[in-house]
């Protein structure tokens, strides 16, 4: 396992050959923008765990969401609103 721990906003922001099985990321910054840059690095197996509230719901309606599946949604213990959303990559269905 080996975990990059950086801010990245677009997939060149990754090592060269870099290939994330599971990207985690904060919602926070632009996240509904930068997010759907990474859909086709995603392979068949491979997830997003997004930190979020209910606004994914919203925002995975865009046309650029299209690219993601909402798999799963986990509460986070002591939050109202704050769930760990499990993205996949649509295309790989």
């Amino acid at each position: 396992v080996q975990v990059l721990q950086r801010q990245i906003q677009r997939p060149t922001d990754l090592p060269e050959g870099m290939q994330p099985n599971y990207l985690l990321t904060r919602a926070m910054g632009g996240w509904e923008n930068i997010l759907p840059r990474f859909a086709r690095k995603l392979g068949h197996d491979d997830r997003v765990l997004l930190w979020a509230g209910d606004e994914v719901e919203k925002v995975s309606t865009r046309k650029i969401w299209r690219r993601f599946r909402i798999l799963h949604r986990h509460p986070l213990s002591g939050l109202d609103r704050g769930w760990i959303w499990v993205l996949g990559n649509a295309e790989a269905s």
